[in-house]
């Protein structure tokens, strides 16, 4: 209940102007007072944001208020805020006129309005912590017809099953309005006057109807079929007009009371006083009227409960009442009753009168408010079943204990008038979840008893508000309020009869009120890490939450609190050392992080993984990160400063001396291989390996060199980069060979050859020859090259292989016999007769060969 601001209240001196929500239950106990003026988040003043339009309960129990202005608060049943929305987007409201409420009503899971500018604005899923908003274009413009009537059909009772808006206009036109457009000129029977009032059944399937000239008219949703068509003779619209569960239609007029029109067209008026204020609150079914007095259920009457009452009643569930009536009073017609009803039937069977006259006895007293009457309903079939000799009693008793709670519900200290199938519908769940919302506790743990229930949900309830009290009257300033250690072991002692509980709702409940150390203290004694990790780190407890997620063994929990750590340190450098000490403190952290940078592999992340290496001091993974880093560079400085600081990286540890030297040797190469290219004019150097430096260099030189270098110069440079990088002989002169004899320059070759001694020695400089030879670059009148450097051979087994290869059969035949190997000159005499070298067989007798002195060549000795 809220003041009407709209209308003059006498108020005492003691009076507040400023408006209070107060919550009321069914007996008028109070629930809770909430200042308006407070805990208000939504932008503006109360005056700002417009008088309150209107107001309902959601399926959840969440209070929906809806200004004039399209500000929503949504409060839970205590009055605390729980979220705000806007239904007039942030342009409309800073513009000169903004957009007003013109109508809304709120329905199960969200709420419906009516703009001014002829929008309709919907909120769907009140109840998440996402609602959805979106908007329906009614066709309501400025020259339409003003509007006259709203009603809301929810999603489940759609053909669509999607939020439909019923729309009434003064014109007499009805239309139906969703997402997908609008449907106009849904009437078959056009009415004479315009419908003011429109109100929708439980279950969707119909919609009454009050027109103004006072007819109402019961049809079907979609207004094809029209159900009743009743007159009231009134020439007033009713105060309200709500359906009294699915059978008939209520309809409040002012000083005239409550009009029940049935389902045939038949009526009846329930009499209040003119001056006496009546509300009506429809449920699924029944209705609830409220006065100023008192509190009345309107219902219909259970068939199994009309049965029995009845007068002259022959229902075997009125005869089982009468003759359990009858056995009390110790009247021999009890038992001609029950024999009359086992004669009817087959024993024990289905259709066995007694079963079913037992089972209506249940479901009449399941129905029933008053107690006494209940009690005689249960006696009866407690009576009736103990002559059935296979009656499960699992029915009875859930009833027995259906009971026991609903009349502990509907007392007036709880004030909560449900009926047996509200209780249905509602789960006994839901129901204690209610009552811990109302701090109905004890009641709501001697149902979970009575129910066999778990009382753990009640009990955390009641552990976070006695928290949040305590909290609130310390900051009060209240004497003899708790400290955190007292609150902590009454949680406890409260919470632990209810076996293995989570304590991370009361520590966020303590965080919240703003007692860090009592949330703390709390968490400490949470059994699920996964519930306490992130509380903690939202608590600003950055490593305890670390080392629990550590201790948890969860890699998914350790990585949350590393990346809400490293998220929370910032890019400031005193911040990313923090991150990178607490880093080092915490191995296991440390290493799961830097396997996330290295799958990431993103420029960020190798340069956090560099900074979190050298921090740690291990400057071998630092200093192979930085040779990477230095190889994504697209700039040949940019490389090279980064190859410098990898040296610098090696250099901090003495046994990285190798690492080091590479690195130094590999900046060195890049440099000369830039000069190079500046030298020569070719793009082709850097990049390179030594080897490749070195080929490509005596490539060049030996085929003329470039524009500004004659190829003698670039050799010189060949050399004296083999001897700046110490590149061995043997590999410069395998290199050297390889170059030369690609270009061809034989006669180059043969001097090279001839300079000095050769270190790798001959066979490599014939093997040069023979593969050009092979891809017939090499001209006829250089066989003598070949046979030069294999006769310079010291081996024979050397010498004898190669002119096997060569296929100098004569020479390779005269290698075999100076070895005397049988096998060799065998292998000779059948790879050279297929050639038809027949000479090759004659010489095996022990010709001698020169060598070819006059060449150049000599054998050695």
């Amino acid at each position: 209940m809220v003041r009407d601001e709209t209308k003059l209240l006498k108020m005492s001196a003691k009076d507040s102007i400023v408006p209070t929500l107060r919550v009321c239950n069914c007996a008028g106990g109070t629930i809770s007072e909430t200042r308006l003026d407070k805990a208000v988040q939504a932008p503006g003043t109360a005056s700002e944001r417009g008088r309150l339009l209107t107001m309902g309960w959601t399926d959840g129990e969440m209070l929906v208020m809806v200004r004039e202005r399209g500000g929503v608060e949504v409060r839970d049943i205590m009055g605390e805020l729980s979220k705000t929305l806007e239904l007039v987007d942030d342009s409309s409201r800073r513009s000169s006129e903004p957009d007003r409420v013109a109508a809304c009503e709120v329905w199960g899971d969200g709420v419906v309005a009516l703009m001014g500018s002829g929008k309709v604005k919907a909120v769907s899923g009140i109840h998440s912590s996402e609602p959805r908003h979106f908007s329906m274009a009614a066709g309501l413009g400025a020259n339409a017809a003003p509007l006259t009537a709203m009603a809301v059909l929810e999603p489940q009772f759609t053909a669509s099953g999607a939020l439909e808006v019923v729309l009434a206009t003064e014109d007499g036109n009805v239309l139906a309005v969703d997402e997908h457009g609008v449907e106009d000129n849904l009437l078959e029977e056009p009415l004479l006057e315009p419908i003011v009032k429109i109100a929708v059944a439980p279950n969707g399937r119909f919609l009454a109807c009050f027109s103004r000239d006072g007819t109402l008219a019961v049809m079907s949703s979609n207004f094809a079929t029209k159900v009743l068509n009743f007159d009231t003779s009134s020439s007033q619209p009713p105060e309200q007009m709500v359906w009294c569960g699915e059978d008939s239609v209520l309809l409040h007029f002012r000083g005239l009371g409550v009009l029940m029109v049935g389902p045939y067209g038949d009526w009846t008026r329930f009499s209040y006083p003119p001056e006496a204020t009546v509300l009506l609150a429809p449920d699924s079914d029944c209705c609830k009227i409220f006065t100023d007095v008192e509190c009345e259920l309107l219902q219909r009457v259970p068939v199994a409960l009309e049965a029995i009452s009845r007068i002259g009643s022959t229902d075997p569930a009125a005869m089982l009442f009468d003759a359990a009536a009858a056995f009390e009073e110790g009247d021999p017609r009890a038992d001609e009753n029950i024999r009359a009803m086992e004669r009817d039937g087959d024993a024990d069977g289905e259709g066995h009168p007694l079963l079913e006259a037992v089972q209506s006895c249940i479901a009449a007293a399941a129905g029933e408010f008053d107690i006494p009457s209940q009690k005689a309903l249960m006696r009866a079939a407690g009576y009736g079943k103990s002559f059935l000799s296979d009656y499960d009693s699992d029915e009875f008793v859930e009833c027995c204990r259906k009971l026991r709670v609903l009349n502990n519900c509907r007392h007036k200290s709880c004030g909560m008038p449900l009926t047996s199938q509200q209780y249905d519908r509602l789960t006994p769940e839901v129901l204690v979840d209610r009552l811990a919302m109302r701090h109905l506790h004890l009641l709501a743990v001697r149902v979970c008893d009575h129910l066999r229930l778990r009382r753990d949900r009640v009990a955390v309830h009641w552990a976070c508000k006695k928290i949040t009290k305590a909290c609130n009257e310390a900051s009060a300033g209240e004497p003899g309020a708790p400290t955190d250690e007292d609150l902590t072991r009454e949680v406890v002692e409260k919470l632990r009869p209810c076996g293995q509980i989570s304590y991370a709702d009361v520590a966020r409940a303590a965080e919240r009120s703003g007692r860090r150390r009592l949330a703390t203290m709390l968490l400490d004694l949470e059994p699920l890490a996964s519930d306490q990790v992130p509380l903690l780190l939202s608590m600003g407890e950055n490593e305890l939450g670390l080392k629990k997620a550590i201790l948890s063994g969860e890699d998914d929990l350790v990585y949350l609190s590393v990346m809400h750590i490293e998220q929370e340190a910032g890019s400031s450098e005193k911040g990313r050392e923090a991150f990178c000490e607490l880093m080092h403190a915490h191995p296991e952290a440390l290493r799961l992080l830097k396997v996330y940078y290295r799958e990431k592999g993103g420029y960020m992340e190798r340069k956090k993984l560099h900074n979190l290496c050298v921090f740690s001091k291990q400057y071998l993974e630092a200093g192979t990160l930085a040779v990477r880093k230095a190889y994504t560079q697209e700039r040949l400085d940019g490389r090279l400063e980064g190859l410098k600081e990898a040296e610098g990286m090696f250099a901090h540890r003495k046994e990285l001396a190798f690492q080091q030297a590479c690195t130094k040797d590999q900046a060195e190469l890049l440099e000369y291989q830039r000069d190079l290219e500046r030298k020569t004019g070719l793009d082709v150097f850097v990049d390179m390996s030594v080897s490749e430096t070195l080929y490509h260099l005596i490539v060049v030189g030996a085929t003329g060199g470039v524009e500004g270098r004659d190829g003698q110069q670039l050799l010189a440079e060949a050399s004296a980069l083999q001897k700046k990088l110490k590149v061995p002989d043997k590999r410069f002169w395998h290199i050297k060979i390889k170059a030369l004899a690609s270009v061809g320059e034989w006669e180059a070759l043969r001097k090279f050859g001839a300079e000095r001694k050769s270190p790798i020695g001959y066979k490599p400089f014939a093997l040069a020859c023979m593969r050009k030879k092979q891809t017939g670059l090499l001209g006829d009148d250089t066989e003598r090259y070949i046979t030069g450097y294999i006769e310079r051979i010291p081996q024979a087994e050397d010498r004898y292989d190669l002119y096997l290869e060569n296929k100098s059969w004569e020479k390779a035949a005269e290698v075999a016999a100076r070895l005397k190997d049988p096998r060799r000159i065998a292998e000779v005499r059948r790879l050279a007769t297929p050639a038809g070298t027949a000479s090759a067989s004659q010489t095996t007798s022990g010709g001698s060969g020169g060598g070819g002195g006059g060449d150049g060549f000599s054998r050695p000795k």
